[in-house]
């Protein structure tokens, strides 16, 4: 992933001990519409270097693997390897949070690439039609939360939020799971990354 100085010190490694280089795209590089990985000059060259230096490459999701070979022509076998709950197994249907209160789970890092603004406002103003009809929301997030998101979090005063921070892949999943519904903080830059997400 970013800043994909990971891959470069892989290539060189390889090519000064000639052993076979993989390439796992958890991320894309140059290619990616995010703001956390810039299509710079120099980042194109390398990004160029490695894909035409490596032995096998891996992408996460069929959408960004067909993107890839769009952009990079090349002969080098190309693996899915998926990286988030789609190989896990079927969880059995358990107790759901109680009646009285409804429960939001978002699994995922918040800030910089997605923001809680728009979400908040929306719950905000949901909260007290739903504690009107009996019910009380509650929020939780697993993942990292950038500072700014933060402070938008201790601003929420309506309803109930939980942060867990960073957790296992196997833990975020219980906790989603666990929830009545699960929120996506996407817009249409993700389209290439699901199912993934």
């Amino acid at each position: 992933g970013p800043d994909f100085s990971s891959f470069v010190i892989a290539a060189l490694f390889a090519q000064k001990h000639d052993v076979r280089l993989h390439l796992d795209y958890r991320d894309e590089w140059t290619q990616s519409p995010f703001e956390f990985s810039q299509p710079t000059f120099l980042a194109k060259i390398l990004e160029k270097a490695c894909v035409s230096h490596a032995d096998s490459i891996s992408m996460t999701t069929q959408s960004q693997m067909n993107n890839f070979k769009r952009h990079f022509r090349g002969n080098t076998p190309l693996f899915l390897r998926q990286n988030g709950c789609d190989n896990f197994p079927e969880r059995a249907p358990g107790q759901l949070s109680s009646i009285e209160e409804l429960r939001l789970c978002h699994s995922g890092s918040i800030g910089g690439h997605n923001s809680l603004e728009q979400v908040l406002f929306l719950f905000n103003e949901l909260s007290p039609k739903i504690h009107a009809s009996g019910r009380t929301l509650h929020l939780t997030f697993c993942g990292s939360i950038a500072e700014n998101q933060l402070s938008l979090i201790s601003m929420a005063s309506n309803f109930k939020i939980t942060t867990f921070g960073q957790l296992t892949p196997e833990q975020a999943f219980t906790h989603s799971s666990e929830a009545d519904l699960c929120l996506l903080l996407i817009d249409h830059r993700y389209e290439r990354y699901l199912p993934g997400k």
